[in-house]
């Protein structure tokens, strides 16, 4: 018989994997696709039901529901916001199959650390980006976080920060900031933090 644990990370993959997917062509997650989520997040509550599994349960959406609900004040995503609720509420103890590493008990704050440091890889492509392409300005910080666009062909969702002189005169080109998919390293973030663990944790343990 399969363990739960290995049960929980099947159900929420395909789901994990649309909202990846919507995320990345239209910016947005749709909202009944957490509804099923919740739904099995209470199913595998009753399943798992005990004095232990509940405390875990207490403790893990007692801090993670309040720090996404001020993430989401400070311009967190909705869907970032309720993928972590939803994975606070579905894994309250770390899944321990693969022995990952771990300093905290906290799993869904371990999927949140990983998916912070693989976002790390956006403003460094952005910055590779703008070289190759030649796109140089003295704001080193600007081109970390943006990249030039004529303004048509500008997106929903995508800031214009600045100005700026295209080849073509007639053509008025902007800087941009662009909205990041946060739920892609998020996903990421979560498979790491099950198969590997967290990776603060392990730089941690490298340097002391």
């Amino acid at each position: 018989m399969l363990d739960i644990s290995i049960i929980k990370i099947i159900f929420v993959t395909p789901f994990f994997i649309y909202a990846c997917f919507t995320d990345y062509r239209e910016r947005r997650v749709p909202n009944n696709l957490w509804v099923p989520l919740l739904t099995g997040a209470l199913i595998f509550t009753i399943l798992e039901f005990s004095i232990e599994y509940m405390y875990s349960l207490t403790v893990s959406a007692g801090i993670i529901i309040p720090l996404a609900l001020i993430l989401y004040r400070f311009g967190f995503g909705g869907a970032d916001a309720k993928a972590l609720i939803v994975i606070s509420l579905l894994f309250p103890q770390f899944p321990n199959l693969f022995d990952p590493i771990h300093g905290i008990q906290l799993f869904t704050l371990s999927v949140l650390i990983n998916s912070l440091f693989l976002s790390l890889a956006y403003p460094i492509a952005l910055l590779i980006s703008n070289i190759k392409k030649g796109d140089l300005v003295l704001n080193i910080f600007r081109m970390v976080t943006s990249l030039k666009k004529p303004l048509n062909d500008v997106e929903e969702g995508e800031e214009i920060v600045a100005e700026a002189y295209g080849k073509n005169q007639n053509e008025e080109i902007v800087w941009v900031s662009p909205k990041i998919p946060f739920i892609i390293p998020l996903v990421c973030g979560f498979y790491i933090a099950v198969f590997f663990g967290d990776i603060l944790f392990f730089l941690l343990n490298q340097i002391i």
